[in-house]
C-alpha cells in the first residue's frame, strides 16, 4: 500500500505497491480531482507487509478511513 499526494492540488489516493528488490516503489496515477498525470520514485527505509494491516489503517487521517466502515 501507498499513500500518495497530488502534487498539482494535494488530493490524496492510496495505492497498491511495494518495493523493488532496488529499494524503491515506483508508481503513476491519474489524480481524480484535477486530472494531472503523476509519476513517483520514492526509496522505502522499511517495508510493513509483516505488520497487521488493520493497525496501519487504524493510524491514518479520518479522510482515508471514513469511507471504510472502520
Amino acid at each position: 500500500m501507498i499513500i500518495v499526494a497530488c502534487q498539482v492540488c494535494g488530493d490524496t489516493k492510496i495505492l497498491r505497491g511495494h518495493p523493488d528488490k532496488d529499494g524503491f516503489v515506483r508508481t503513476c496515477w491519474m489524480c481524480k480531482k484535477c486530472g494531472t498525470g503523476q509519476t513517483l520514485q520514492l526509496p522505502v527505509s522499511s517495508d510493513v507487509r509483516q505488520t497487521d494491516l488493520r493497525k496501519i489503517i487504524l493510524g491514518l487521517p479520518e479522510e482515508f478511513t471514513s469511507n471504510m466502515g472502520l
